[in-house]
């Protein structure tokens, strides 16, 4: 194994049990054509029919606790230990958002130059908008559900997990964290399945 795979299959490794769906899957494409960008985020399964620098999964490094912090206990306890893992995640269509680095510059703005996390703090403030929602619910990703129509996920105060659709319909619950990704990593990639070459999955 050369020792750029070997570094991201020790990042693989080291993911803690509650993330091993997310372990499981990005081990089944380390083969598939793999980069570590220069920010350190990993990248996994090339898809140039995409676009030239698409990934199947695209892993950030673990945020900054600083950042975390500067939410004043805004994220649930569940998502922080995601994101002292990975600072969000694109999978197969599937977002987990983040805390985009340009955003903790000064003055905060989006860097559009290069692929960052889709941001927490936008998706809390103006995407969570979109939704009909009841009660005080945390925005912290969301994937394909029909080609006109994007699942949103979000978490209670008690960290238990649903998905929605904009009109407030419940599409799925979780208890936790742990089944959640591995129900909706698997859902993600069986949507992308039907709409990518099929010689890519043999």
């Amino acid at each position: 194994m050369n020792p750029m795979k070997a570094r991201i299959k020790g990042r693989l490794d080291s993911l803690p049990d509650e993330l091993s769906a997310l372990r499981r899957l990005g081990l089944q494409y380390l083969d598939r054509c793999c980069a570590i960008d220069t920010d350190d985020s990993v990248q996994l399964g090339h898809m140039p029919w995409v676009a030239p620098l698409a990934y199947a999964i695209t892993l950030f490094p673990p945020a900054k606790r600083a950042w975390v912090n500067r939410f004043k206990g805004k994220i649930p306890r569940a998502y922080q230990r995601l994101l002292a893992e990975t600072n969000g995640l694109f999978a197969f269509g599937l977002s987990l958002y983040g805390l985009a680095p340009s955003m903790h510059a000064r003055p905060p703005r989006l860097n559009r130059s290069r692929l960052e996390c889709h941001d927490l703090s936008l998706a809390n403030s103006d995407w969570i908008k979109q939704y009909d929602l009841e009660g005080d619910l945390f925005h912290f990703g969301g994937r394909e559900y029909s080609e006109t129509e994007n699942l949103g996920y979000f978490m209670t105060g008690a960290d238990m997990i649903c998905a929605l659709r904009r009109n407030g319909e419940v599409v799925e619950e979780w208890e936790t964290l742990s089944d959640f990704l591995a129900d909706e990593l698997a859902a993600a990639k069986q949507v992308m399945e039907a709409e990518t070459p099929g010689e890519w999955w043999q």
